[in-house]
């Protein structure tokens, strides 16, 4: 990877650990191409590209665990915005009638990076990722609480942060806004999830509550970097008109 590929990684470290609210691909599968890298090492066309797929899952440690979500954060190594695609559940342009609606729940053994990015709904998206995340349910609460920052809640935060509003198996437009909803409040969290206690209570997720396609010794040192930087990421929703 690249140092500015590299630089970038570093700032969406604490944003990657959201993993399931959290990922991409465009409003036609005829214009994927275009946006999307080829696999590692990226093309000439796209040499400032960097992707990271963000999976959430119900428990790590789960043989039989659930699918909750998946989105794909593209960015240009040159520019402070992160893009936001949702991956699962899946946008209705990607015309994947057997997810777009009611479906059976997706299981996979939680801490198996190479089973989740094999499941079908995935794969068949023909995605490309430079780093996968993937965060079960009791890490997204550790995150949140990090990016609250241990006050009381407000009555929007109270209810922002409540149980998903349904299934993703059972109402996959609405769980997809809700995800959407959460990943633009910690987006507006940043700063604070830059912190080190934010960064260290993030890092003590990997094993138990988080697995990364990077070692802990590198995640370490990325994090190390997001204080200074990190009041630069903007958050972007292309297919929500953004």
């Amino acid at each position: 990877m690249s140092d500015g590929a590299g630089a970038l990684v570093r700032r969406l470290f604490s944003l990657a650990l959201l993993g399931g609210i959290a990922v991409g691909w465009l409003a036609a599968r005829d214009l994927r191409a275009g946006v999307l890298a080829a696999p590692t090492p990226l093309p000439t066309t796209l040499p400032h590209q960097t992707n990271v797929l963000l999976v959430g899952v119900t428990a790590l440690d789960d043989r039989q665990a659930t699918l909750l979500s998946a989105w794909l954060v593209t960015l240009q190594n040159d520019q402070p915005e992160l893009d936001f695609f949702p991956v699962y559940p899946v946008h209705p342009a990607m015309n994947l009638n057997d997810y777009a609606g009611r479906h059976d729940p997706i299981t996979v053994q939680g801490d198996d990076l190479d089973a989740i990015a094999g499941l079908e709904v995935i794969a068949a998206q023909g995605l490309h990722w430079d780093l996968l995340v993937v965060l079960d349910e009791a890490g997204l609460t550790t995150v949140l609480g990090a990016a609250q920052g241990g006050g009381a809640l407000t009555a929007n935060e109270a209810s922002l942060f409540a149980s998903r509003p349904a299934n993703a198996w059972d109402n996959p437009e609405l769980v997809r806004a809700h995800q959407e909803n959460l990943i633009r409040y910690l987006c507006q969290q940043n700063t604070a999830l830059a912190g080190e206690p934010a960064r260290s209570a993030i890092l003590a997720l990997l094993g138990e509550h988080a697995a990364a396609s990077m070692d802990r010794s590198a995640l370490a040192a990325f994090a190390e970097m997001l204080s200074e930087r990190e009041s630069e990421l903007a958050c972007r929703f292309p297919l929500s008109g953004e």
